[in-house]
């Protein structure tokens, strides 16, 4: 049998690694257990990510793309189109729910959900040095699409956005709610969006 090559078992251990995050947090996951799940020796997990910060963060700047997509977007709407408002609303939302068309996707948006949520997040700065960019410019947006409205209600508007997105990934409690079929991706992409942009343009 011939030996996996070292791009792919990266690739493996992180898409393992990302799951166990997901399911149990940061600091509930060792990088033994990473190793045991991924079959591989603690020596080997270590040679290829040093420490569980290192790995845990290049788990989170391999979905780079998906927040250069959402700023791609935002940078594409007309400042002049009657319906910016709407447009800036796609571009938060649309490329974030379309990562969860696969279980991996929807296994990271869990996993972002956690981040964003917990305090200890602070102390890695994933969420600052990666998604603070970005939440910059669509706050500058939506000044621009909000004439009047005052910057801090804008600035809570967007966290606010950020804990909806966040809490879309829970469908598991939105099932003990009484949603047992639950909501297809797309349903739940447009509910999203129309509670997001009600909440924006209030």
């Amino acid at each position: 049998m011939s030996e996996e090559p070292s791009t792919e078992r990266r690739v493996r251990i992180l898409d393992v690694a990302q799951d166990l995050f997901a399911e149990h947090g940061f600091e509930a996951v060792s990088m033994r257990d990473i190793a045991s799940a991924a079959g591989v020796s603690l020596a080997l997990l270590t040679y290829h990510f040093g420490t569980k910060d290192r790995l845990y963060r290049e788990i989170f700047t391999r979905q780079k793309a998906v927040l250069e997509a959402r700023v791609a977007h935002l940078r594409a709407v007309d400042p002049a189109a009657e319906d910016r408002l709407d447009l800036i609303v796609a571009a938060f939302v649309e490329p974030q729910m379309q990562l969860r068309e696969t279980p991996a996707g929807l296994a990271f948006a869990q996993l972002l959900a956690r981040e964003a949520t917990d305090p200890s997040s602070e102390r890695r700065g994933i969420i600052e040095e990666l998604y603070d960019p970005m939440a910059r410019q669509f706050i500058a947006a939506l000044q621009e699409a909000l004439p009047g409205v005052p910057a801090d209600r804008i600035r809570w508007g967007y966290l606010f956005a950020v804990g909806a997105m966040s809490m879309s990934a829970l469908d598991e409690r939105v099932r003990r709610f009484g949603d047992e079929a639950g909501s297809t991706l797309a349903e739940k992409t447009e509910l999203l969006k129309a509670f997001i942009r009600g909440g924006w343009s209030a």
